[in-house]
């Protein structure tokens, strides 16, 4: 099975990274979350209102929209955090790249031979670091503009996914969802990141891998 793979683009200063990839797999998750399951029987179960709230950006003209739950929160924050040191720490202009990735587990078959994660979806975020504007609140405005039209981007996308797991009985529920937190229950995710040598441009063309450092954080390592 070949993952959907979507890519957002987005030009920014150093200190607008989190806000920005944190806003972008927010709204993503918010769109690949449920309430939790509450079984009944193995495959008889109802499903827990989802809580949603506001959030208003520090860096940026944005609010979005995200699930409420700290805890997901803060998952996702400590998994984006090696991400926004790394771009920080980086000489400018460069560019980097994270992904949110979900996945599924599957159980040993012929098929798959070791216990083994598959890919469904993989949305990629592709910034490029630009020096510090002297019109900063024109480009606090413009940036906030950009990254609506990429939320937009996202719920024109989000519902038009070609393959997302089915519901899972109550035995197999941590194979598709992650089943941590106490008030989400989203699809299991990871975030995975890439860094490209300093660059004037985002880069347009295929990522050497010789020429790139990687660095991966999966949901169950940062556990």
């Amino acid at each position: 099975m070949n993952a959907i793979s979507q890519l957002l683009e987005v030009e920014v200063e150093k200190h607008q990274v989190e806000d920005v990839v944190l806003a972008l797999f927010h709204t993503i998750l918010l769109h690949r979350s449920s309430g939790k399951f509450h079984y009944q029987a193995d495959d008889s179960y109802h499903i827990k209102e989802l809580a949603f709230e506001d959030v208003t950006c520090t860096n940026l003209q944005l609010t979005y929209v995200r699930c409420q739950s700290r805890e997901l929160d803060q998952s996702l924050r400590c998994q984006v955090a090696g991400f926004v040191n790394k771009m920080a720490q980086a000489v400018v202009p460069t560019s980097g790249k994270v992904a949110l990735e979900f996945y599924e587990k599957k159980k040993k078959s012929w098929l798959f031979p070791n216990d083994s994660s598959v890919a469904w979806e993989v949305w990629n975020v592709r910034l490029g670091v630009t020096q510090p504007s002297s019109e900063r609140w024109q480009f606090r405005e413009m940036l906030g503009s950009k990254v609506r039209e990429r939320i937009w981007d996202i719920l024109q996308s989000v519902h038009r996914h070609d393959y997302a797991p089915p519901n899972p009985t109550h035995l197999d529920l941590a194979s598709v969802y992650e089943t941590e937190y106490s008030d989400v229950q989203p699809y299991l995710f990871k975030v995975n990141m890439t860094l490209s040598p300093p660059s004037g441009k985002l880069l347009s063309g295929p990522w050497a891998d010789d020429q790139l450092v990687s660095y991966q954080y999966s949901h169950q390592a940062a556990a």
